[in-house]
């Protein structure tokens, strides 16, 4: 496993109330980290390419579902950004844990 994804990882692990074991908190990660790439690649796409399309749209949706659903899964709720300069996906953690300047209502963030 990757460095990013054994300390998202050990976040999770810390913070995510349904996470029980060391093992799933990986799987979680490697899902989570999976998904924040392919939507921060779409988000980039929307702001550099005049192209960008309905069907961009629809797969923006789908990650953005897909983050949400794997964070209620581990007891959190998820926040999705729209900016390219930021996070794409962020982790709201009930204990407020944020690796972020807004503070635990913006989240941890995720690639």
């Amino acid at each position: 496993m990757t460095r990013i994804i054994e300390q998202l990882a050990e976040v999770l692990w810390d913070h995510a109330p349904n996470v029980d074991t060391l093992a799933e908190a990986r799987h979680r990660a490697f899902q989570l980290r999976r998904v924040a790439i392919a939507s921060r690649r779409l988000i980039e796409r929307q702001c550099s390419d005049p192209d960008w399309g309905y069907d961009d749209v629809e797969q923006n949706a789908k990650l953005d579902k897909r983050f949400a659903a794997i964070c209620a899964e581990m007891g959190c709720k998820a926040l999705a950004s729209g900016d390219p300069r930021g996070f794409a996906q962020r982790i709201l953690f009930p204990d407020g844990y944020h690796n972020t300047w807004g503070g635990p209502e913006s989240g941890y963030g995720i690639a």
